[in-house]
């Protein structure tokens, strides 16, 4: 799984945020609480514009942890939209 977190952060640079979300969203169907990976795939959904997406993300990093401040401020932007 390294190795594709390591390509989906690689996509993200290159803003093939396709291949990051689906490279983070194959990660998640092995471990779905991995909080640093939800926010990486929330940060994808973003700059794709597809705003639920990320919301839904967001909401999920919070339900692990609802003290996450990244997923709270991510929250508040993409509200502020």
């Amino acid at each position: 799984m390294k190795l594709v977190l390591q390509r989906g952060i690689f996509y993200c640079r290159i803003q093939d945020w396709h291949g990051a979300t689906e490279d983070f969203t194959q990660i998640l169907r092995v471990q779905k609480d991995l909080t640093n990976v939800l926010y990486l795939r929330a940060g994808a959904y973003r700059c794709s514009r597809k705003w639920q997406r990320a919301i839904d993300d967001y909401e999920a990093i919070l339900a692990i942890n609802p003290n996450d401040t990244n997923a709270l401020i991510g929250l508040q932007e993409i509200n502020q939209k």
